[in-house]
């Protein structure tokens, strides 16, 4: 998800703002019908995540978050969703995010896979999630080198990172975000 209802962040909008602790169980159910939704239709889910790049500084639909809210709406409101959990799905893979909830014993048994951006960073192994037991996954990633007209050098660019993220990070998944920008 990009945001949770504007009516239940400090901003009051879709842009920025965190969500209202008054609201995290809201938010859980929120994303619980989505699960529902998808289910009721004849798609059963993987995992849902609950905030896209909660550390990312922009213009469009979004929502801050710091790792102890995340490790809080984790170990109190996570256990109503009925797939796995993704979290913290920050820009740059950053284990702050992520490391409260994985040290916290009320919420790590509701993570099931530690996910993240690699913008600005390299594929790296997270030794604490894997230490956890937790799946980890790169969901995001735009890489063109060349610009707006790929080459031969993005293929082999995007090559290189998926070999990186696979071996030397020893991710489970790697999930190419923007295949085509049309």
């Amino acid at each position: 998800p990009w945001t949770p209802p504007a009516v239940w962040k400090t901003s009051n909008s879709t842009v920025e703002g965190s969500l209202l602790t008054a609201d995290y169980a809201n938010y859980a159910n929120y994303l619980e019908s989505f699960v529902t939704f998808f289910k009721n239709n004849g798609v059963n889910l993987y995992a849902i995540s609950m905030q896209n790049e909660p550390d990312a500084n922009v213009t469009y639909e979004s929502a801050d978050w710091t790792g102890a809210q995340m490790d809080t709406w984790v170990a109190n409101n996570s256990s109503v969703l009925t797939t796995k959990l993704m979290m913290p799905e920050s820009e740059s893979f950053t284990t702050s995010y992520s490391d409260p909830a994985l040290d916290d014993p009320n919420a790590v048994g509701h993570i099931g896979i530690v996910a993240g951006h690699i913008y600005g960073v390299a594929p790296s192994y997270y030794a604490k999630a894997e230490s956890k037991g937790k799946e980890v996954w790169m969901t995001e990633h735009y890489l063109s080198p060349s610009g707006s007209q790929p080459s031969i050098g993005d293929a082999l660019a995007a090559a290189e990172e998926i070999h990186n993220s696979m071996t030397t990070a020893q991710y489970n998944a790697y999930v190419w975000w923007w295949v085509a920008d049309w």
